[in-house]
Order: C-alpha cells, then sequence, then structure tokens
C-alpha cells in the first residue's frame, strides 16, 4: 500500500491516490521561492515583546500546529540573503557537495539552513570538526543511496516526495496524533515515524539537519565541561586506570537521537577534552584539532570506555548510527511508553558506570507530565543516571517547571539577563546531587560561534540611555526600537 501522509488519511478518497508522487518535481521545488520568502506583518500587528513568539513559519490560518522558536530578540542573522545551489562564497573552496561547509583560507564557513542564508563562522579547528564530520556524512550517504529503487525514474521520485516532505513539513502543520507504546494518543512533531523513515527524506534529513546538530551539541558540551560536569568521571576515570583498577563507562545516550550527529560530537569532544581542552591553551586547542583526523576507533587509548547509544522510534537510523562505529549502538524506543530499560542498557545500575543522557530537539513531542516523571525517575538513584543535557529550539520549555517541581536541579546555560528566559541549553541534575554550579556559562573562545544564535542578546542591553533596546530584522519589518 503506497504511503499517505497523515494529513491526508482523514480526507475522503485517499485511498488509490498516487501519494509517492509530489505535487511539484524536484527541480520545480529547488528553483522555487518555497518557504524562504518572509512577508511583512500587517500594519496594525504590534511588535513582539521580550521572550514573545512570533506565529512560525510552518503554520497557518487554519489552526495548524506552531513551532516554538527562539524569539528574534536572541538573534539568527536575518536579512542576508539566500545563496543559490550554484553560488559559493567568495574565495572559499566547498567541504561538501551542497556547499553547507567551506575551507575559506583555513578558517570554516558553513550553514545549518538549507537556503545557506545564515552563515556561521569558525576558526581551523572548528574547520577540522567540519571536515571529520563531512567524512562520517558521505559513508552515511553512500549506505543511503543504495537503500533507493534501482529504477531510475522511481528513484526520483523517491527524492522528490522527500524534498516535499522535508520543506512542506505537512504533518506538523496537521496537528497529527499517533498512539505511543503506552498505548495514548500523542502529538506528533515535525514530521512522522513513517516520514523519517523513507529513504528520500532520508537523503535530505542527512544533508540538512548534520551541521546544526553536530555544532550545537559541541557548544552545549563545551558549556558542560565548563561547568564542571565530567570532573569527577574524569578523575575517577583516570584515577581507576593508573591503580589498575576496573576501567570506568561514560555512556552516552541520546534520547530521538535518529541517526547519530549529536552522539559524534560527544565522541570527537570527550576526546578532545581529555587530552587539552580541559587544560590547554587557546592555541594548544586549536593546534591539536587541526592535527586530528579523528578517524579510526582511538577508544582502546583512552583511560576510560565510551558508549554511544541513539534510541528513536525511527528503527531504519539504526544502518546509519552503527556505521559511525564500533563505540555506536542504537535500539528502537519510545519515549511514551517504552521505560527506562533500554536507557540504562544490559547492565542496568552499574557503578563502573556513568550515564547521561542527552535531549536534541524532542521536547516539542513530550513535555508532558508523564515524561517529566520518567525524566525525574531516571535522576533518582534506583534511575542510574547521573545528569540530562539539554539542547533544545525553543526559549521557555514547559517541562522545566514540571521538572523543578520534582526537585530536579535544572542549570541554565545560556544568558537569561539580556533577552529574557532561555531554556535552549540546560543540564538537568538528580534532586539528591549538589547543583553543578548556578548561572550561565560564558564561552570565552568557542570553538563554534554563536550556537545557539545568541549574537543580538547584547543589544537588548541598555546602551546609550536607552532601555528595551530590541532589533528586529529588516525581513519581519521592524527595525531598532527602544525608549528613553
Amino acid at each position: 500500500m503506497p504511503y499517505v501522509p497523515p494529513h491526508l488519511r482523514a480526507q475522503p478518497g485517499h485511498e488509490g491516490r498516487d501519494t509517492q508522487a509530489p505535487s511539484k518535481s524536484l527541480a520545480d521545488l529547488a528553483s522555487g521561492p518555497l518557504k524562504h520568502t518572509h512577508k511583512k506583518p500587517p500594519p496594525n500587528r504590534p511588535p513582539p515583546g521580550p521572550g514573545e513568539y512570533r506565529r512560525n513559519r510552518h503554520s497557518d490560518s487554519s489552526g495548524g500546529k506552531q513551532r516554538a522558536s527562539a524569539p528574534k530578540a536572541f538573534g539568527t542573522l536575518s536579512g542576508r540573503r539566500c545563496l543559490a545551489p550554484s553560488e559559493d562564497i567568495e574565495g572559499g573552496t566547498r567541504v561538501d557537495a551542497e556547499g553547507m561547509v567551506y575551507d575559506l583560507d583555513g578558517t570554516a564557513v558553513y550553514f545549518c539552513d538549507r537556503f545557506r542564508r545564515y552563515r556561521f563562522d569558525s576558526g581551523a579547528g572548528g574547520l577540522s570538526l567540519l571536515r571529520a564530520l563531512c567524512s562520517r556524512l558521505r559513508t552515511m550517504l553512500e549506505l543511503n543511496g543504495a537503500m533507493f529503487d534501482p529504477d531510475e525514474e522511481a528513484a526520483k521520485k523517491q527524492k522528490e516526495h522527500g524534498y516535499e516532505l522535508y520543506e512542506e513539513k505537512p504533518t506538523l502543520r496537521s496537528n497529527s496524533k499517533r498512539v505511543g507504546a503506552d498505548g495514548e494518543s500523542h502529538t506528533v512533531g515535525t514530521w512522522s515515524n513513517e516520514e523519517y523513515g523513507l529513504v528520500g527524506f532520508q537523503w535530505m534529513y542527512l544533508r540538512f539537519k548534520s551541521y546544526q546538530r553536530f555544532s550545537e551539541t559541541w557548544a552545549l558540551l563545551e558549556r558542560c565541561a565548563l561547568a564542571g560536569l565530567f570532573n569527577d568521571f574524569l578523575s575517577a576515570a583516570a584515577a581507576s586506570a593508573k591503580t589498575g583498577g576496573d576501567r570506568l563507562t561514560l555512556r552516552f545516550v541520546s534520547l530521538g537521537g535518529g541517526p547519530g550527529f549529536e552522539l559524534l560530537a560527544v565522541e570527537f569532544f570527550m576526546r578532545y577534552w581529555a587530552e587539552v581542552g580541559e587544560n590547554g591553551t587557546d592555541e594548544e586547542k586549536a593546534a591539536w584539532l587541526c592535527a586530528s583526523s579523528f578517524e579510526g576507533d582511538r577508544a582502546a587509548d583512552a583511560p576510560y570506555a565510551l558508549e554511544l547509544v541513539s534510541l528513536d522510534l525511527q528503527p531504519s537510523w539504526a544502518t546509519y548510527v552503527k556505521s559511525l562505529g564500533a563505540q555506536y549502538d542504537f535500539a528502537q524506543w519510545d519515549v511514551h511508553g517504552s521505560g527506562a530499560a533500554p536507557i540504562l542498557g544490559e547492565r542496568g545500575v552499574d557503578p563502573n558506570v556513568t550515564t547521561v543522557c542527552m535531549l536534541s530537539n524532542i521536547l516539542c513531542y513530550c513535555s508532558d507530565e508523564q515524561t517529566a516523571e520518567l525524566f525525574s525517575g531516571l535522576l533518582s538513584v534506583e534511575g542510574g543516571v547521573s545528569a540530562i543535557v539539554v539542547n533544545e529550539r525553543g526559549a521557555e520549555q514547559p517541562i522545566v517547571p514540571r521538572l523543578q517541581k520534582r526537585g530536579v536541579h535544572v542549570r541554565k546555560l545560556l544568558d537569561q539577563a539580556s533577552a529574557g528566559r532561555d531554556d535552549r541549553q540546560m543540564i538537568f541534575l538528580p534532586a539528591t546531587s549538589a547543583p553543578a554550579g548556578e548561572g550561565s556559562v560564558s564561552l570565552e573562545a568557542p570553538i563554534f560561534p554563536n550556537q545557539p544564535y545568541e549574537e543580538r542578546k547584547s543589544m537588548n542591553k541598555t546602551t546609550d540611555g536607552f532601555e528595551n533596546l530590541r532589533l528586529k530584522s529588516e525581513d519581519d519589518g521592524w527595525q531598532v526600537v527602544g525608549s528613553k
């Protein structure tokens, strides 16, 4: 039976339609303006206040779901035009086929959006990391290419369908529901589980989601490390190795981890932090990164074992995850009902294993009381999880007060003073543990600056006698406003 998107299933007469074939060709979609055109708001529409949200571009007037995004007051480098598919950065050399990463005189320019509108810059160390990411990504894309229909025309339709799903996000706009492992009905997020499993969709997702997930996770790990999250484990692992004791294990479990880009950042980062990141100078850190190819499995050289596990509802991600190396594993898992057992693995709670969970853009699926109970249970003594680290899109996460009500310590890692509440990167810690410090963590020399974007926060501080200064992007129709 052909795949029918959730937003069409309730419509009578969908049976028998060629739903695999999209309404537009790949060439039409690639050349058309699609959704990167931005309309100015109506003249009578007031500007948003600090911390307020605009209607997201993936919502509609019919009541379709809105995807929470961070306020424009944080940043986004708006006002830049998109690059055409054949266009390149002046003086830059493409590192990947899509032009998402450039080598610009030994430094990196990269993009996290498909239309290459929002430019990010990094130094030589960041370029080395992005080259290593692109190398692993090429292997994933080779695996993906082998999954397409051998018929050229059929494969083209699979790509066209994947392109349209990735761009138009029909499930997000339809308020679709699914039944979880707990038997209850739950809201579907940006794409449905079936859509995530389509080879054409994966072809899009792998090529364009990887850079954002990798670079934001690296920045999250830098903040976690500076907050002291890994200190106790690394000290214990080094002491045990020195005295010939049991080899300790650090187990990172990415909940809703998909193909594993966040886990790849963990692998690279833990090598870097253990060898030079914690105590090295900026010059030593950059030199170490530039000298590291990150090829091959270096797990045997470390004083501890590293396990990297992706848990996800879509089982076909397993092929990609396991291609990343021997340290990686995958299990199918549903946040709504699968429970904690896959998170801890066959060993369960083990004194020689430190387990850290990672949430990356999944709280749009699960911020209810049931999920808060699951997470607080994981962080209990019986739960066996030392910390949950969080990277999300929206500035205000409803699960935060639910966890705090249960005694979970929440440390917000991003600046909270300049533009209001910002929950995009956090650490959740057990109620029985001492909080890992307080307040945000400032990165003096980040490998990936402005991840996640914050470049406008400084403009919201009192400047030259103006208070409540807000900068609105030109494409939204707003200018700099303030009051004496």
